[in-house]
């Protein structure tokens, strides 16, 4: 390899930038020229001649890629570089080989290893070509494997048959059965019962729900949908007739409504007793505890005067 000084005049300066130097870069960086040359620097100057440093084989060579390659304004000039007086580039030069080197010998390296891996995997397979022919190794896998498929196949279908029959004759036995059949019927009765948990609570809230409305004085939830349901079809309502669906309270309210009362059956009548629950609350005490009973006054006193 020879180091050349490549020296580029241009006639007009027309940039500050040549535009013959600008293409040389170009090629340069698209690693764009002939094979074996490498372009080791490029200084351009906003003059009439600019240089560039370049590993060459000959200074020929390069001499007739920049005439054809640059500009047609610009002149080329090549001349050898005598590298051991040359000072400040000699650092630069030696990485830039260095590297150079290195990717050159690692790609014939991978050139090599791949070619030599064609040829091993074509004699291993010429060879095999040969073996199987000799000894027809390919046939005789055919036949064991299509062999090998037709005796397992019955054999897996009489383990099957006598798995079937086993079980068949487990069952004729009358405490296997039993427990079957009482293993099956657990299993269904666990199904049903986990299914049956919700009806259960469902009907213990509307329970409770039913006995706070009749404490309240509020209409419970089934007088609330039988008179919707009664005033809807025009009918009266079923509270106001004392029907069997009407509120306790409610009744106490609209007889108060219609006029006072007085004596002993003003204060029997505003103080609801047991007797008074709607039939949604069954009747049971703890359905009225909390509410006031009647104090019983002596005889021939009034209730009204029984609390002093």
């Amino acid at each position: 390899m020879v180091l050349v000084l490549a020296v580029h005049t241009v006639a007009t300066v027309s940039a500050t930038v040549p535009f013959a130097m600008i293409m040389l870069r170009d090629h340069v960086k698209k690693n764009d020229v002939s094979p074996g040359l490498h372009c080791r620097l490029v200084l351009p100057s906003s003059g009439n001649r600019s240089v560039s440093l370049w590993d060459v084989p000959d200074k020929e060579t390069l001499q007739t890629w920049l005439d054809e390659f640059l500009d047609v304004d610009c002149s080329n000039e090549v001349s050898e570089v005598h590298e051991e007086f040359s000072y400040g580039v000699s650092e630069q030069l030696l990485r830039a080989r260095a590297t150079e080197q290195v990717s050159v010998t690692a790609h014939q390296t991978a050139d090599q290893v791949q070619q030599k891996g064609k040829r091993i995997g074509e004699n291993v397979r010429h060879q095999w070509d040969e073996v199987d022919q000799k000894f027809k190794v390919s046939e005789h896998a055919s036949v064991a494997i299509k062999s090998a498929k037709e005796t397992v196949a019955p054999v897996f279908t009489k383990v099957n048959s006598a798995a079937k029959q086993q079980y068949s004759k487990a069952l004729e036995n009358e405490r296997v059965a039993a427990a079957a059949a009482s293993v099956g019927g657990g299993l269904a009765a666990v199904k049903g019962s986990l299914g049956s948990w919700g009806t259960y609570f469902k009907g213990q809230a509307d329970k409770v729900g039913e006995n706070v409305m009749s404490r309240t004085g509020s209409p419970s939830l089934s007088s609330r949908g039988a008179s919707q349901a009664t005033s809807m079809s025009g009918s009266a309502p079923a509270a106001a007739q004392g029907g069997p669906t009407a509120n306790p309270v409610r009744q106490e309210a609209m007889k108060a409504a219609t006029g006072p009362a007085t004596g002993r059956d003003a204060t029997a009548k505003s103080t609801p007793t047991t007797n008074d629950l709607s039939s949604e609350d069954g009747g049971s005490p703890t359905a009225v505890k909390g509410l006031v009973q009647p104090k019983e006054g002596k005889p021939g006193q009034s209730p009204s005067k029984g609390g002093g």
